[in-house]
């Protein structure tokens, strides 16, 4: 043999004879016949290999249930260790062992001889991942969507426009009309708007400050908005055009909660040179948002109320007279009033009171008939693109969400319009009541100049003055539809259309008129006094400022769900 295979054949002879050995304790009449069969190839006697390896077979060997790959020895007599080199046997490759990590336990042996297995590491359990939160959304749109304007809107009675001479035979009795009403297929229109979501929801929101001093043009306006929209609970939606092209802006303050929520409304700035309203809007939707994030009471009364808003109607009118004022200024040194192609904003609704005047009465002389800086009411009912963006936003929040308050906000005689002479006397009470807690937040404190009351004329309505923003979300509050005949709104009994020439007073019960909101009360609010209050300079500004603070703007939004209750 070689000398590899002499040193194999010696390590399987060292192997057999310890495990002999082992055998030994529990077998004493093994023979050596049986061990002389294995030689060494170096012809070693069998006897003399194992006085080699180990002591004689009077010392005590302890079993393990472990098997170990040396015997364990009594300590009363030392044996010379022999090197592990010499001593591992070397495996064919059949017969290769897996060895056991380092510090791992070695299997235990059951009396029957089995192994049993050392459960795996690997039982860690699945987890289900937690869905991803859905962000809040305010339910305007989806109700939007599912809500039918038309049919709710319209009286369903005639379909299609009558010539104003035949309208006429049928009103005859009662006074004139003289405007052109709106065309149907605009109305649908209008109606049908779909309201872009705008809001900023993946952005970080940041600190935002107002300064009613500082000149808020058309671009820093849109700015805010969009800032303030990146807040939990607000949101943005593009309503419309301009006459000019610009987008029509609403803001919502909408938190997520389950509570029934009280609806207010406010706009602002609806003429051109009426700069108060658009800007205290802004600034209280956006100090009222902030105070919110570190002042539970504010945050919870956020989350019981519902506050919208359209800031700034007349876009064009404000950016005008922002960068050109003197462009926009009369001979007779009068700011512009109305939108840039001269209709006044604030006549142009297809409302209750649309071109009409009763017998025995005059048009007032105010009212242009042409474009003009201020008072004429339009080429026919809803002309204007910002008139129609508006007949949907006041009718969605007015209708379709059941507003409660509407204030509308604009200058300069320090007085608050409430009620229309046509309403009943509790649908004008309702307006009255509103009238009277907002003259209570503003004038308190006050020692000078304070807000006061006006009244309407009777015949509010019936002398050409056209219809209002609130005059038009009335005639929805009390019952009023579209008529695609008249083009503007009626009374309806189901069965015919009665212009409010022909009704004047909801209270004389000429006809039954179911009342479509029955909480529903809105103002208009004059802010300041006299022209120094009109406009954009560094001085108007500053006034503005003033009034801001000296009269509580600054709390009125908070004040008004106290005055619901």
């Amino acid at each position: 043999m070689s000398s590899r295979n002499g040193g194999k054949e010696r390590k399987n002879v060292l192997y057999l004879t310890l495990l002999l050995t082992m055998v030994s304790v529990f077998f004493s009449n093994v023979t050596k016949a049986s061990a002389a069969s294995i030689q060494p190839d170096n012809g070693a006697s069998f006897e003399t290999v194992i006085s080699e390896a180990i002591q004689p077979t009077n010392e005590t060997v302890t079993l393990s249930p472990t098997v170990s790959p040396e015997p364990t020895l009594t300590p009363d007599k030392e044996v010379e260790p022999t090197p592990t080199a010499a001593l591992e046997p070397t495996l064919s490759p059949d017969e290769a062992v897996t060895p056991t990590p380092a510090g791992a336990p070695e299997p235990t042996l059951p009396p029957d001889g089995t192994v049993t297995p050392t459960p795996s590491d690997d039982t860690t359990p699945s987890i289900t991942p937690s869905p991803t939160p859905v962000p809040y959304r305010s339910r305007t749109l989806p109700l939007m969507a599912e809500y039918d304007y038309i049919g709710k809107s319209v009286t369903g009675i005639t379909n299609k426009k009558e010539s104003v001479k035949a309208l006429n035979k049928k009103v005859k009795k009662y006074g004139t009309l003289y405007g052109t009403g709106m065309p149907l297929a605009e109305y649908k229109s209008a109606t049908g708007y779909h309201w872009v979501d705008m809001t900023e929801y993946n952005k970080e929101p940041v600190t935002i400050n107002v300064d009613i001093t500082k000149t808020m043009d058309y671009d820093t306006y849109v700015n805010i908005l969009k800032k303030l929209s990146r807040y939990e609970g607000v949101f943005l939606y593009k309503i419309g055009k301009s006459t000019e092209g610009r987008d029509l802006y609403s803001i919502e303050i909408d938190m997520e909660s389950t509570s029934k929520k009280k609806v207010f409304m406010l706009t602002g700035q609806v003429h051109a040179r009426e700069f108060a309203g658009g800007t205290y809007i802004v600034k209280q939707f956006v100090d009222l948002v902030q105070k919110a994030q570190t002042d539970e009471k504010t945050m919870e009364l956020l989350k019981n109320n519902k506050f919208v808003a359209v800031p700034i109607i007349n876009v064009d009118g404000r950016e005008a007279l922002i960068k050109s004022p003197s462009k926009w200024t009369t001979q007779g040194k009068q700011l512009w009033k109305a939108y840039t192609n001269g209709t006044d904003g604030n006549r142009n609704f297809p409302g209750l009171q649309w071109g009409q005047v009763a017998n025995g009465k005059k048009m007032i002389s105010s009212i242009s008939k042409k474009p003009a800086y201020a008072n004429y009411v339009g080429d026919y009912a809803g002309s204007n693109s910002e008139t129609k963006a508006m007949m949907k936003w006041i009718y969605h929040y007015t209708i379709a969400e059941q507003a409660d308050f509407y204030l509308d906000m604009h200058q300069q005689g320090s007085i608050i319009y409430a009620g229309k002479t046509w309403q009943t006397k509790k649908q004008e009470q309702r307006c009255q009541v509103l009238r009277t807690g907002v003259l209570n937040v503003i004038n308190k404190g006050s020692s000078k100049r304070k807000y006061g009351r006006v009244y309407e004329s009777s015949l509010y309505g019936i002398r050409g003055e056209g219809s209002s923003l609130t005059d038009y979300a009335v005639s929805l509050a009390v019952g009023a539809k579209f008529s695609p005949a008249y083009g503007f709104s009626v009374f309806t009994d189901g069965k015919k259309e009665y212009p409010l020439l022909q009704v004047k007073d909801l209270d004389k019960k000429t006809v039954q008129v179911k009342e479509a909101n029955k909480n529903f009360a809105a103002i208009t609010v004059e802010i300041g006094y006299g022209t120094s209050y009109l406009g954009n300079s560094a001085s108007t500004r500053k006034l503005l400022a003033k009034e801001y603070y000296n009269y509580y703007f600054d709390q009125l939004l908070e004040a008004l769900p106290s005055i619901a209750k």
